[in-house]
């Protein structure tokens, strides 16, 4: 089985998260032959309070995931504090080294930028939530 993670995290965009997770589980279980699963992590494993107060629950803590082949990075507000969140892009870095595929949402890319996965490539977000080049 490979394993699809999306990243959960307070301040989550709903959409971000939700949208991919729509589609996704839909294709898994449409097309279990193709040999993929879709789960939800968060740091702890616990549920989460997404940008619009929408409460979302894990499948799994950062710790106790499967090994995944694809993992999602959803944007929103909560991204701003994983900025500084020395563990978050650590815990990201380690991704890196593992995981095959990683991609993101919107704001979630800040995450990979600031975690230096973006340096020398294209990347794209809102117009709006580009920082200033010297903070990634």
């Amino acid at each position: 089985m490979k394993h699809i993670g999306i990243v959960l995290f307070d301040g989550v965009e709903e959409l971000d998260a939700v949208g991919p997770w729509e589609v996704l589980s839909a294709w898994t279980r449409m097309y279990p032959d193709d040999g993929y699963a879709a789960s939800c992590l968060s740091a702890s494993g616990g549920s989460v309070q997404c940008a619009k107060g929408l409460v979302l629950g894990a499948h799994h803590s950062h710790a106790d995931a499967p090994p995944l082949d694809v993992l999602l990075h959803p944007g929103g507000q909560g991204t701003r504090p994983q900025l500084l969140d020395d563990a978050h892009l650590d815990w990201v870095r380690r991704q890196r080294a593992v995981v095959p595929l990683m991609t993101s949402v919107c704001t979630g890319s800040l995450v990979y930028a600031k975690a230096g996965l973006l340096k020398d490539r294209p990347a794209t977000t809102r117009w709006a939530a580009s920082p200033p080049v010297s903070t990634c």
